[in-house]
Formats: structure tokens, C-alpha cells, sequence
């Protein structure tokens, strides 16, 4: 889904119509004007500002841009845009902080089977805001807004509901480096196909990261929290499954590209499983211990998690 949303904004239609208005106006304080996509239609307006080389720069820069897209095609795939982008960014002449704030408005791209514009292919239709505040050694991000993808074999919608990330950066003695981030919110994930339809909802809470690079080089990485995920149609047990790991015993990954603990406990509804490093993983549900090998004889056990 997040790979449509980028190809979405890199449409031909998209990408041509900003380039020939990079080349149509040099930047200045404050940027009107209206331009021709491409020879079939459509226009492009752009308003913006810009004081990065005023007075006013030498205690920030700041600059805002709107790119209001109208029946915007490209000839060449065959490709439409209608909608607005806007974005506003100012930094602090300390380098202190550093604000970006995207707001995406009713922004539908469509691909036309190629040869014309009488058939659509496919369709995305994009809103939401995307906000980031960077203070130098923490800073967040927060999200709101959805994405939908359409084609003649169904849908699929990808929603952020107050998505928010914080995050720290700490610098030790000598080159020992810890980034902290906790993000809180909601995924919504829905697919259509025919006469069917699946949800998935996935909510962190308090869910922590923490990742450490030690002196040589090597990497930790720690994980706290908790994400509850709902399933609909319920195919899986009851359909909502609740991963808990405590803040006194996160999982631990001896290795960047591990993607199996070493050592934490995880809570799943009803069954705790610990992780033992060489000894193996026990899984308790009920009173009874099973221990495993691996995360894959595990994974794989009793025919996976939906039996």
C-alpha cells in the first residue's frame, strides 16, 4: 500500500506538470501563477513563499507551497490528476528545530488504459495531513488521512488514525548512540475483492523501539509495549490478538537483521512466551509449556497461528 501511495505521487502527470513548473518560474518571495499540464488539458496552479534569504532568515526560514491540480494529464502514459498538495516548513537559524507539515486535499490520480483517456485503469485517491517536528535531539511525527487503490479486481485502503511517533537521540561517552521512538495510534487495513471483504486494524500503544550502536560498531535493539490487532472476518481465534511486552522484560535483538529475540517475554491474549537465547523458547498457554528451537519451529507449529 505505502508503495502505491509513493508511485501515486510520482505519477507521470504528477512528476511532468511539477517539472515544467520548476522551469516555468524561478523561485521568489511569492510565487502565483498558472500553467498548462500538457497538451491535452488540465492546469497546474502554484502559490507559494519563500524568506529564506530576507532579514527575517537570520532567525528562521520558512516557506510554503501549494500545488492545485486540475483534470492535470500526461500524454505520454496517460495518466490524470485532480487535487491539492500544500506544504509548510520553517527552521530555526540555530539549527534548534525544524517544522514540516504536508496537507494532501481530494487528490485522485487515474491510469488510463493506454491509447486515450476514455477507459480507467486504476484509481488513487489520497487525503490527510503528515506533520514533523524535529528539535535536534527528539522530535515527533504524527499522522491522519487515508489512501485508497481501485483496479478491476477490487480495492484496497490503508487509513492512519492519530499515528504518532516521539522520538529521542542520545549520545553517550565515546560513539555510543540511542534512539528511542514510541508510537501510539491506529492502522486501518481494508481489501475488497469481488464480493469480499477483510480488515485488519492494528493499534500500538505506548509501543516502544529503542535501538543502541556500541563502541566497535554492534547493535541492540529493545522493544516494549503493547499492539492490539483486530481481524474481520474473525478467521483467526477470535479475531483480536493482543501482543503485551513489559517494559521490565522487552524483547532484545542481539542483531540489527534479527528478527528473532533472544531473551524478553511476550504476552499473546492467553499464551506468554519466553524467550531463552540457547535454551530455546517456552510457550505456556493454560498451565502447560511447550519449548521450542527456534522462532520458525515455533512459527510453524500446530500448522501456524491459524489452525
Amino acid at each position: 500500500v505505502v508503495a502505491k501511495m509513493v508511485g501515486t505521487l510520482q505519477s507521470a502527470s504528477v512528476k511532468n506538470a511539477t517539472t515544467k513548473a520548476g522551469l516555468a518560474k524561478a523561485m521568489q518571495k511569492t510565487v502565483t501563477f498558472t500553467q498548462n499540464c500538457d497538451n491535452v488539458g488540465g492546469t497546474l496552479e502554484v502559490t507559494g513563499t519563500d524568506n529564506s534569504d530576507l532579514a527575517s532568515a537570520a532567525t528562521y526560514s520558512e516557506a510554503t507551497v501549494t500545488l492545485t491540480f486540475t483534470q492535470c494529464r500526461d500524454n505520454t502514459f496517460f495518466s490524470e490528476a485532480n487535487g491539492s498538495m500544500s506544504l509548510y516548513w520553517k527552521k530555526m537559524g540555530d539549527g534548534s528545530s525544524t517544522i514540516a507539515n504536508l496537507t494532501i486535499t481530494d487528490f485522485v490520480s487515474k491510469e488510463y488504459v493506454y491509447g486515450g483517456y476514455t477507459t480507467v485503469e486504476e484509481t488513487a485517491t489520497m487525503s490527510g495531513t503528515f506533520n514533523v517536528t524535529d528539535n535536534g535531539t527528539s522530535g515527533s511525527t504524527s499522522m491522519n488521512g487515508g489512501f485508497t487503490y481501485a483496479d478491476a479486481s477490487g480495492s484496497m485502503s490503508l487509513t492512519f488514525s492519530n499515528l504518532t511517533d516521539n522520538w529521542t537521540h542520545e549520545t553517550a561517552a565515546g560513539p555510543v548512540l540511542t534512539d528511542t521512538v514510541t508510537r501510539n495510534g491506529s492502522y486501518i487495513l481494508t481489501v475488497t475483492w469481488g464480493s469480499d471483504t477483510g480488515s485488519l486494524t492494528i493499534t500500538p500503544k505506548n509501543m516502544q523501539f529503542k535501538i543502541r550502536t556500541n563502541v566497535g560498531g554492534s547493535i541492540d535493539e529493545w522493544l516494549n509495549g503493547s499492539i492490539v490487532t483486530v481481524w474481520s472476518p474473525a478467521n483467526c481465534a477470535s479475531g483480536t490478538v493482543t501482543f503485551t511486552t513489559a517494559e521490565a522484560t522487552p524483547l532484545h535483538f542481539a542483531n540489527y537483521y534479527d528478527d528473532c529475540p533472544d531473551s524478553g517475554t511476550l504476552q499473546v491474549n492467553n499464551a506468554t512466551i519466553m524467550f531463552k537465547g540457547l535454551d530455546g523458547i517456552d510457550v505456556t498457554v493454560n498451565g502447560v509449556t511447550e519449548n521450542y528451537s527456534s522462532c520458525s519451529t515455533m512459527e510453524f507449529a500446530g500448522n501456524g497461528i491459524c489452525m
